[in-house]
């Protein structure tokens, strides 16, 4: 079910994007791109979630030939499902070379946020839990979203006014559980460092 939840939610956001494309007057020293980007976030073989998948979709502004600078959004799945919303920035340094380097920013939401019952033991990357009290496992447990950063480098070919890209980068996410145990509630602040593989199209 949270599978195709999701897959609908990008199928939505992906027709939006393309409709605000066709709606907006291009600017004439430049023009809007939307890039759709689909992929892993590859980690430790032995974590709970080794390689969650993870779709973006950005619309950019191009600045010039080698800036362009945007927002996106998207659908992660990392156990629950996650939003993200984030700023964009691409930067092509080479004018006869199809290498780039991009930047992301910004903040992730949980969808499916409530739980009920005891919730599975999750082994993240890298994690803070108070000392004095054991991992969470509660009857109210609730997850929310945090901060995300990530860059990297990709080659992007160009035919006509679309392209594909193959992009490689780090990414790093926060993400904190509440749970509430013997009428104490607890923060649980989770962090992700993984690998971001992405296969891109941009139009």
């Amino acid at each position: 079910m949270k599978t195709r939840n999701s897959a609908l939610f990008i199928l939505l956001l992906f027709s939006v994007a393309v409709t605000a494309q066709e709606n907006v007057s291009k600017p004439e020293n430049g023009k809007l791109l939307i890039i759709f980007e689909n992929g892993l976030l590859a980690g430790h073989p032995d974590g709970t979630y080794p390689a969650p998948f993870s779709s973006n979709l950005s619309i950019v502004y191009e600045l010039d030939k080698r800036l362009l600078l945007g927002a996106g959004s998207g659908a992660e799945i990392i156990g629950k499902t996650f939003v993200p919303f984030f700023a964009d920035i691409r930067i092509l340094p080479f004018k006869s070379k199809p290498l780039f380097i991009y930047g992301k920013a910004g903040y992730t939401l949980c969808l499916n946020n409530s739980a009920g019952g005891s919730e599975e033991i999750v082994y993240y990357d890298s994690y803070y839990y108070p000392s004095h009290y054991p991992h969470p496992i509660s009857n109210d447990f609730t997850t929310h979203g945090g901060l995300l950063i990530e860059s990297g480098l990709g080659v992007i070919f160009r035919k006509n006014n679309w392209g594909t890209s193959i992009s490689l980068g780090y990414r790093y996410q926060q993400t904190k559980d509440i749970t509430t145990n013997l009428e104490n509630e607890m923060e649980y602040e989770n962090y992700f460092n993984r690998l971001a593989l992405r296969v891109g199209f941009w139009f």
